[in-house]
């Protein structure tokens, strides 16, 4: 005599993964997967960055080094599947928190004008100096500049110095104004 004992998953149960990402965008933000088989995972998970920001890792809870995965961009539910939480007695998939991160990268800018007060709007400004231009720096961040001193001129009655800028892409500038 021989009994034999078929088993299933059982659909209803379920855990949760959430894709979040920071600097960036995930898509989807969550799948509901069966805890037997991870049943239920996107074909993949589409990371992107935002503006100025370039991937850096996939981190599992948090943004932690020891956290770090190696994961790529998008990675696929194979991908995915292969960093589940489970649980260490019945195998069972739990539920997990992946992290896409996103770094700034190096490759933002900023101006800096030094024009005669009153033409600063004009459609050509009188530049009493060269503009000083900066390349090649961390997309994001606070710069703090501080007035030229140029001959014959003082800084605007209104005008402050230093003043601050944030690196970044296209119109970030600061315009010095000043009187004779």
């Amino acid at each position: 005599n021989e009994i034999t004992f078929r088993y299933v998953a059982d659909d209803s149960q379920t855990v949760v993964v959430d894709y979040q990402a920071v600097n960036g965008t995930v898509d989807p933000e969550q799948d509901v997967i069966r805890e037997a088989d991870a049943a239920g995972l996107s074909e993949s998970v589409n990371a992107e960055a935002a503006t100025g920001y370039e991937f850096d890792a996939w981190y599992k809870g948090s943004v932690d080094e020891a956290n770090k995965l190696g994961l790529p961009e998008d990675p696929t539910a194979e991908d995915v599947k292969a960093v589940l939480n489970t649980n260490a007695d019945s195998g069972l998939y739990e539920a997990t928190t992946l992290v896409a991160n996103y770094t700034p990268k190096s490759d933002a800018g900023y101006k800096v004008h030094y024009v005669l007060d009153g033409t600063e709007d004009a459609e050509e400004p009188t530049y009493l100096s060269d503009d000083k231009v900066v390349s090649g720096v961390e997309f994001d961040k606070q710069f703090s500049e501080v007035a030229a001193t140029i001959d014959g001129y003082r800084l605007a009655d209104d005008e402050t110095s230093p003043k601050t800028v944030t690196a970044g892409y296209g119109n970030n500038e600061i315009t010095f104004r000043y009187v004779a």
